[in-house]
Order: C-alpha cells, then structure tokens, then sequence
C-alpha cells in the first residue's frame, strides 16, 4: 500500500532526524533483524525514512557502528532487493566507520559483480555498494564489465562507479573503447 508506505517513511525520518541515537538504532534493527527475513512492505519505507531523517542530522556516525555492520550485512544478504536497497542508500549517508569491514565487502562486492551466475540486479547492487568506499584500486575490474557482452544493468553501475574514481580513468577508458560501447552506454558516459 503506497500511503502506508509514505507515513512509514515520514514517521521514520522524523525519528531519523531527532536527537536520540537509540530509537534510531531499534528501527534499524527491527528492519533489518534476523528475525525479519520475509518482506512485508514496510521494511524499506522504514529505512527510507531514517535516511531522509539522517541526512538532515548532524551526529557522530560512529554511534551507529554496530548497526552499520548489520547494514552491511542486509546489503548483501537481505532476500528483498527493495530492503537491500534501501540499507545501502542508508549506508550512504552514515557511511562505514570500520575501514577494514569496508576494505573486505568490497572485495567481496567485486567478486559479486564479476559473478556471472548471480542476477544482474544482484551484479549491479555489489557495484553501487562499492561507492561506499574507494573504487580507485578496482578501476581496472569495474572497466572489465562495461562491455558489450555484460547486461547494460550492469555496465550501468560499473559506468557509475568508474565516474567516481578521482583520476582519468573513466574518462581515458571511454575515450580508448568508445567504439565498442553500446549507445545507451555512450548517452550516459556523456551525462
């Protein structure tokens, strides 16, 4: 039900954007928790919320480190794509304060998106998770997957994610495959 998804987000970015750290923590928990592994509607808008909440909130992420990992986890795990979206696109904004966890589940996003067995929103979603961090050292890899003979899902993401890399890359990779890129690959390396 639409409406009751957006007074779901609205009362969840009200608490999102409030001065306590705990009930934040118990939504999060309760959208994401192990107990919570069949979709019923209102994960997402719940998470959607506290992120529209969050980015309007100046707090030390740092109190949300136990959460983050469980994040992480639903990022990858969660057998709904709305819900594992919806905790990356929260993840986005509190960021990952453990470095070394965010080193390790990107290599593991890079396997996934190289996996050709899995689904190509699967494929795309260990793309955009890799955002979270510093896509530089995999640039070569993300390049790999913007090919004719991947699904334009993920050549997408991977275009996304190569954008984000700081030097010319990007850039020198489209100049140097232009010819070999598909048109709805070009229009968006020109966006």
């Amino acid at each position: 039900n639409p409406a009751y998804a957006a007074l779901l987000r609205r009362l969840s970015g009200i608490i999102g954007a409030g001065d306590k750290v705990e009930p934040i923590k118990r939504l999060i928990t309760s959208a994401i928790g192990s107990g919570v592994r069949k979709q019923s509607g209102w994960q997402s808008p719940v998470l959607d919320g506290l992120t529209d909440g969050l980015k309007r909130k100046k707090i030390d992420f740092a109190l949300l480190a136990g959460e983050q990992n469980a994040l992480i986890q639903c990022t990858f795990e969660h057998p709904a794509s709305d819900v594992r979206k919806a905790s990356l696109r929260l993840l986005k904004v509190i960021g990952v304060q453990d470095s070394v966890q965010l080193e390790k589940m990107t290599g593991k996003a890079i396997t996934m998106a190289g996996n050709r067995s899995l689904s190509n929103d699967k494929r795309a979603e260990a793309l955009d998770f890799i955002a979270l961090g510093n896509p530089t050292p995999y640039s070569a890899t993300i390049a790999g997957l913007i090919v004719p003979q991947e699904e334009p899902a993920v050549q997408l993401a991977a275009l996304k994610i190569l954008g984000q890399v700081p030097d010319e890359t990007g850039p020198n990779y489209f100049l140097k495959n232009w010819e070999t890129l598909t048109p709805e690959i070009r229009d968006e390396a020109l966006n």
